[in-house]
């Protein structure tokens, strides 16, 4: 095997799940529907809690130095020459993925044209099931260890997966339900926490950092990329979103009980806005409630919200009310874009805006969590959008966040092209 040191060799699985590299062919990502290879620049080793996903039904891609780009679906493992498929990684959470892996779907011709920067030229099958909605990474072999197309852009610490999903998270989840056993909020998160391993979810239990409150069955939008609900020809969500509202008691018992925690540490959250539940600002009545309730008590720790920003008035509202932080998701600050994404219902891109210079002015530190999709978001007109809205919109944190989901799924416009690099989106940022 070529072991040279710019050699990242391509990896792919057989149809037993096992994971072999390419005697000769380097690994290659792609950046919008361009390939490229992965350069020794842009990848790191495999970050603790990473997943190795097999992408089913899709075609791999490889590079050859002399030829270019070429396609793999037959190849050699333990049991002769056979069906082989890409393979993608999950990050964890605080790692910024700079290409997606190097995949197309299966079409009638498989010729490849060699060069840097070959269009994917996808074509989509109608009994192909969409891929679910996870964040795949591009990922290679290099001197017999994994190494992905990414970077470390947050703090990672309280989302390492070694915290998580511990041999004594059954039994507080029992010991919790017990304790409240009547309490609905608390029977969902323990669902998710078990069936889902959600991580807010489980801090609840755990009883320590941000613990997640979900409140709104309903929303405002109807996201390409939802991860709650999903129309059932579209991609398949991960999780199920709840199916009733929560009353104020329940709600502010499971609030104060986290924020009041001993185990907790300086600064427990409760958020609103998780990934089982609809837009929580739809619930800004209740919302406020549950802050003034559980504020007679607690004094201390975090009231937060994820939220699309699309209903203003609610937002106000909750920044009113005390809310201590807000994190706001935005795919796009192109208007036309933006729509085509969140589909949303009864707002527009500047409804978010708005929201988000009311929170500032009530003194909640806002973060804008950019959902991110390389040869997209890192396009020079999709950061020329960015600067302009942030320099009319100022916040004080942006957050890189990988967008979850199938990108062939997505509508041309988000697949089109290639980005400058994520570098460049990072120092554009910074």
């Amino acid at each position: 095997m070529d072991r040279s040191e710019k050699m990242i060799n391509m990896v792919y699985t057989d149809e037993q799940g096992n994971l072999y590299d390419h005697p000769s062919l380097a690994a290659c990502g792609r950046s919008g529907d361009q390939f490229l290879p992965l350069e020794s620049s842009q990848v790191i080793p495999l970050p603790e809690g990473s997943s190795l996903v097999s992408l089913p039904e899709r075609v791999a891609a490889g590079w050859d130095r002399r030829r270019g780009l070429r396609f793999v679906d037959q190849a050699v493992t333990e049991r002769g020459c056979g069906r082989v498929y890409p393979v993608g990684v999950l990050l964890p959470q605080g790692f910024t993925r700079f290409l997606l892996p190097g995949f197309r779907r299966p079409s009638s011709t498989t010729t490849a044209a060699a060069g840097i920067g070959t269009r994917a030229g996808t074509s989509t099958t109608a009994s192909m099931a969409p891929l679910p909605l996870y964040g795949y990474t591009a990922v290679g072999m290099r001197h017999d260890r994994l190494v992905v197309a990414a970077l470390q852009t947050d703090e990672h610490h309280k989302w390492n997966p070694r915290f998580f999903n511990t041999p004594d998270l059954k039994e507080r989840v029992s010991a919790r339900l017990a304790d409240d056993p009547d309490n609905r909020i608390l029977r969902q998160l323990a669902k998710c926490s078990l069936d889902y391993s959600c991580f807010t979810a489980q801090n609840i239990f755990y009883q320590r950092w941000e613990g997640g409150l979900p409140v709104s069955p309903a929303c405002n939008a109807a996201c390409l990329g939802c991860i709650s609900l999903q129309e059932s020809e579209c991609c398949p969500s991960p999780q199920g979103r709840i199916a009733f509202q929560p009353n104020l008691d329940e709600a502010v018992r499971v609030a104060t009980t986290h924020l009041s925690s001993f185990s907790c540490d300086d600064d427990p959250i409760i958020s609103f806005g998780q990934g089982c539940e609809g837009e929580p600002s739809l619930e800004a009545d209740l919302i406020a409630q549950i802050i003034a309730q559980t504020r007679k008590t607690v004094s201390r720790g975090v009231f937060n919200i994820n939220t699309n920003g699309g209903y203003t008035d609610g937002i106000a509202k909750i920044a009113a009310a005390g809310l201590n932080s807000a994190r706001f998701s935005i795919i796009s600050a192109a208007p036309t874009d933006f729509c085509s994404y969140y589909r949303p219902k009864g707002y527009q891109l500047d409804n978010v805006a708005r929201s988000i210079d009311i929170c500032m002015g009530h003194g909640v530190y806002v973060a804008l969590n950019l959902l991110c999709l390389p040869g997209y978001t890192d396009r020079a007109d999709q950061m020329e959008a960015l600067s302009a809205f942030l320099a009319e919109h100022p916040v004080n944190m942006i957050q890189l966040r990988n967008l979850n989901i199938d990108p062939d799924s997505l509508p041309e416009q988000f697949r089109a092209g290639q980005g400058a690099g994520f570098a460049a989106l990072i120092e554009r940022l910074t």
